[in-house]
């Protein structure tokens, strides 16, 4: 054979010095996370060490290794993700807001009730006050509730729930149909609010809500792997709810600032 080969010389290939800084490219995560970290006033943090005591280590960096860790589905430190207390599993109502253009958290709360009827006024509680308050809102049939249209309204937000289960593949007379005639002043809230969904505003922002909200809870399961808790106890439980949710947006936040 005349033809000229590559080939590889693995002792010398052993040999080679490899830096992270050659091993992590400009863009990767691990560098956005660090230079989020980097930004953050650490402050209370750093307060909360004692004065004495052995070399320590610093806040942004065990702050790093769980942002990313998490952003990167591994949730424990000796990596047990399947790991459980035998008879006795404790469930958790989570709850997310999330922004329509960006699929980015806004919002977080966690719960422990049965359903979701309990769980719209503290969700807007959860809002950042810098972040105003949204035009409209949609949700699924779980959370209808004269109570709930109420907390909505006044607070400035147009709901959109709705008030029954929807089905999975509706027919084209659905989507085509004519709008029926509006109801009766004294209608239910349940009549006003199935009309209200069928016209074309309605349908518009109730659809948005299959490609905001379920996406991300989609990604957090499906992509980041997070299926249960590892901390017990309902404060212990909201605040690794806040982190899987801060993870989430750090990895959506780097890669559309990545575009």
């Amino acid at each position: 054979m005349t033809r000229k080969l590559r080939t590889a010389d693995y002792e010398a290939t052993l040999n080679l010095t490899v830096t992270l800084r050659e091993a992590l490219p400009p863009n990767h995560l691990a560098r956005f996370v660090a230079d989020v970290i980097a930004q953050l006033d650490l402050a209370s943090l750093y307060a909360r060490y004692a004065p004495v005591g052995g070399e320590a280590i610093a806040p942004e960096i065990l702050l790093g290794l769980l942002f990313y860790g998490y952003a990167t589905g591994v949730f424990s430190s000796r990596i047990m993700k399947n790991s459980r207390n035998d008879g006795f599993d404790q469930h958790y109502n989570v709850q997310v807001a999330t922004d329509q253009d960006s699929l980015l958290i806004v919002a977080a709360a966690l719960s422990n009730h049965a359903n979701d009827q309990q769980e719209v006024e503290p969700t807007l509680d959860a809002l950042p006050a810098q972040l105003g308050s949204p035009e409209a809102a949609a949700l699924d049939h779980g959370y209808f509730s004269s109570a709930n249209v109420a907390a909505l309204e006044q607070r400035g937000i147009e709901a959109y729930i709705a008030p029954g289960r929807e089905a999975h593949h509706p027919s084209w007379r659905a989507f085509f149909g004519e709008l029926p005639p509006p109801p009766a002043p004294d209608a239910s809230l349940k009549v006003k609010m199935a009309y209200k969904l069928q016209t074309e505003v309605g349908q518009a922002i109730y659809r948005l809500r299959q490609c905001t909200v379920e996406p991300v809870i989609g990604v957090i399961k499906e992509v980041l792997g997070f299926r249960q808790f590892s901390l017990r106890g309902l404060a212990a439980a909201a605040g690794e709810w806040c982190l899987v949710c801060l993870a989430f947006n750090l990895k959506r936040l780097h890669r559309l600032m990545a575009g």
